[in-house]
């Protein structure tokens, strides 16, 4: 295994390990708009395309969404996603192995457009 997939691993064993203590403690509490998603909703039309990269219980993507925002959430940790589903059901929400992401670098973090 590379150094690089090992690191992954090791991240997400972590994440869902830790996933009931992230949501006793964030899930449950009156969510605050962190600033750079406030950006970059003041940027983004209703209809946009985002792919909500970590989404872990899936906070910003609900907010994205309430907002008319077309977002997707990916997260490599089952128990965080199972939490996205239960408050999201009809969310779409995807498991994703982010040491083997076949779209690193192929897209603009901020138009959602290919890079040329």
């Amino acid at each position: 295994m590379s150094e690089r997939l090992s690191a992954v691993a090791r991240t997400l064993r972590v994440y869902d390990s830790e996933a009931d203590a992230y949501i006793a403690h964030w899930g449950r509490r009156r969510y605050r708009v962190p600033p750079l998603l406030k950006a970059l909703l003041a940027e983004l039309a209703p209809g946009s395309r985002v792919l909500d990269l970590g989404c872990g219980p899936g906070q910003d993507g609900r907010r994205l969404r309430a907002r008319g925002v077309w977002a997707v959430g990916l997260d490599g940790a089952f128990n965080l996603l199972s939490w996205a589903r239960q408050t999201s059901p009809d969310a779409p929400l995807v498991r994703v192995d982010f040491g083997r992401c076949p779209c690193e670098g192929k897209h603009s973090t901020q138009s959602g457009q290919p890079r040329r």
